[in-house]
């Protein structure tokens, strides 16, 4: 099967293009598909133009037009059609159903009706982006607010099938009118890394004994609620330390210090900024306990957190507020009903006493998701839902 991925962003700075798109089609290259990401690079300009080869997925980058009002968009979508069509796919999956993606989609459709084009057109959404979604909270033109609930209805409602992370993201797309048999869950996987850590560039950060990490663009929660979380671990655990790797769009984690300044409790907690994804994961090699905070809201129940999937993978034991998808790589004896602080405090302060009780969770949550949501296990369910349309 040739196929040929569309992403909505490049590959340095957005967790999509890296953490859902390129896995799955590494492992349909695995399987012997052939594969192409075609990706726009808006977001990392310094790619415009470049291609490289990753595991036998061909990662084509268009190059960036030259910026003009609303015309640049279109430009840029049509050069993701054009690349697409040129190397005559079987299969086109689309990785949104908004912004580049959809429009790409949007303009494959119409080929479609024409008879220019004649291949599967197959949609993902990994969140659900229109109102009371991310086009809520982001900081949109006013415009593409309006465009983008219309944008990702039409899209998921027109292409031939869907792919979802979440069971949410499911119902949702039911509620579209698209038949259940033609919707296929598929969360966010894993991938067994075969090759050994080579050390972070700060050795330590996480080794201590009561330190306990978070790994968090502060989406999931607001920071306010986070520090009462913690406010009742230090007093349970005086000794407990949290680092927290990543940075909030708004500048949450500035306000997560101020928090702790002004109770008095800077000392236990490490701000260590963005890092890039390998850098972050070397230092994940040395976390003990992990903690995942969710509000009850559309977003967080649409979602499924690629970042929660790698911290159980490597056998990391996260107190999670059962929200969404995050029962999926958290055992039941670690999930909270969210915003119960107490509870959730409790459950940490358990993980940092007792060693015995921390190791058993390590080891029940890396075997949630190793091998049952590896993504060589999940693009085995995938071949089989496409063969069942293609040809």
């Amino acid at each position: 099967m040739k196929a040929t991925c569309i992403g909505p962003f490049g590959l340095r700075i957005k967790g999509t293009t890296r953490a859902r798109l390129l896995p799955l089609a590494r492992a349909l290259v695995r399987k012997g598909w052939s594969a192409v990401a075609i990706l726009p690079p808006w977001d990392s300009p310094q790619d415009s133009g470049k291609t490289w080869e990753d595991n036998g997925v061909v990662l084509r980058h268009i190059r960036l037009p030259v910026k003009a009002p609303f015309l640049y968009h279109l430009l840029v979508a049509w050069r993701l059609v054009r690349e697409c069509l040129s190397h005559k796919p079987e299969l086109v999956h689309l990785f949104k159903p908004i912004g580049y993606p959809g429009l790409t989609a949007m303009m494959l459709w119409s080929l479609k009706r024409l008879g220019r084009f004649r291949g599967l057109l197959i949609v993902d959404a990994d969140d659900w982006e229109g109102h009371g979604g991310w086009s809520d909270i982001s900081a949109y033109p006013a415009h593409w607010r309006a465009f983008i609930p219309f944008q990702e209805r039409w899209v998921l409602a027109h292409c031939d099938l869907v792919t979802v992370a979440s069971r949410t993201l499911q119902t949702l797309v039911w509620s579209l009118g698209v038949p259940p048999s033609k919707v296929f869950y598929l969360p966010n996987g894993v991938e067994l890394r075969g090759d050994s850590p080579q050390g972070s560039q700060l050795p330590g950060v996480l080794s201590g004994k009561a330190t306990v990490v978070l790994y968090t663009r502060f989406v999931e929660f607001a920071p306010e609620r986070l520090w009462r979380i913690w406010k009742e671990v230090v007093s349970q655990v005086p000794e407990a330390h949290l680092v927290v790797i990543g940075r909030g769009f708004k500048g949450e984690e500035s306000s997560l210090l101020e928090m702790a300044r002004e109770d008095g409790l800077g000392s236990t907690l490490n701000c260590l900024g963005w890092k890039e994804r390998d850098e972050a994961l070397r230092l994940l090699e040395e976390a003990k306990v992990a903690i995942w905070p969710s509000d009850d809201n559309l977003i967080n129940r649409a979602k499924c957190s690629a970042k929660l999937a790698e911290l159980a993978s490597l056998g990391i034991p996260v107190v999670a507020e059962d929200v969404g998808e995050n029962s999926l790589y958290v055992p039941a004896e670690l999930l909270v009903k969210s915003g119960d602080v107490s509870e959730f405090a409790r459950k940490v302060a358990a993980l940092l006493r007792d060693e015995t009780f921390r190791l058993e969770m390590g080891r029940k949550t890396r075997e949630r998701v190793i091998p049952e949501l590896t993504w060589d296990n999940l693009a085995e369910g995938f071949v089989k839902f496409i063969s069942c349309y293609a040809g």
